[in-house]
């Protein structure tokens, strides 16, 4: 296999990102390079930093293979304070936090809020696998269902449709979330189809 030939076009504080040549590599310093960083600096900077600089910093740090309690330090301030952006981009790796009820309320009441899109907080809530989040995804599930019957949703929306019905059929075990997801292997979207496919695929 030929080697990858990535050429360095910016670099911060949490990461490098490379040009593939039809596309770019974004790299984790807290992967790659096993970056460490106290709660402390980063809830001291927090303020002075850009929005642009805190989004970065939330994807870089969603790559941290492991979590220590000074890192869930960081994710509680993150959690608090963070932009949509930057929320959105922690969801998964709060499931990763040894709280697992601030977790619970932190999900739940994103998806309350609602700002859009809310896939990675579905997918969140599929990985905690608390039946507590049945409600709070019934509820939007049905909102969801409501949209759809007009046909005037967005791939973002039916995006979102596809992970609620996923994260209903692992944590409630309901056939009526696989039919929903099976219907949707027919759009005329091809990566809503593909989508529908691969989710089914995924729970046998």
């Amino acid at each position: 296999m030929p080697s990858l030939n990535k050429e360095l076009i910016r670099e911060s504080r949490w990461m490098r990102v490379y040009n593939l040549g039809d596309t770019l590599l974004c790299e984790s310093k807290f992967l790659a390079d096993g970056l460490q960083v106290s709660s402390a600096s980063v809830i001291s900077s927090w303020r002075n930093m850009t929005e642009e600089e805190h989004t970065e910093f939330a994807l870089a740090f969603l790559a941290k293979p492991d979590l220590q309690s000074d890192d869930e330090k960081i994710l509680n301030h993150l959690m608090e304070v963070g932009s949509t952006k930057v929320l959105r981009s922690i969801a998964l790796l709060a499931v990763r936090h040894s709280d697992r009820e601030r977790v619970f309320r932190f999900l739940t009441q994103q998806i309350k809020k609602g700002p859009k899109p809310l896939s990675n907080f579905y997918q969140a809530l599929e990985l905690l696998n608390d039946r507590r989040a049945v409600p709070t995804l019934r509820q939007v599930y049905d909102r969801h269902k409501a949209n759809l019957s007009t046909g005037e949703c967005e791939e973002s929306e039916l995006v979102d449709y596809l992970e609620c019905c996923k994260a209903l059929l692992v944590i409630d075990g309901n056939s009526e979330y696989q039919r929903a997801i099976s219907e949707m292997q027919s759009h005329s979207s091809e990566l809503i189809s593909r989508m529908a496919k691969r989710l089914l695929e995924s729970k046998t």
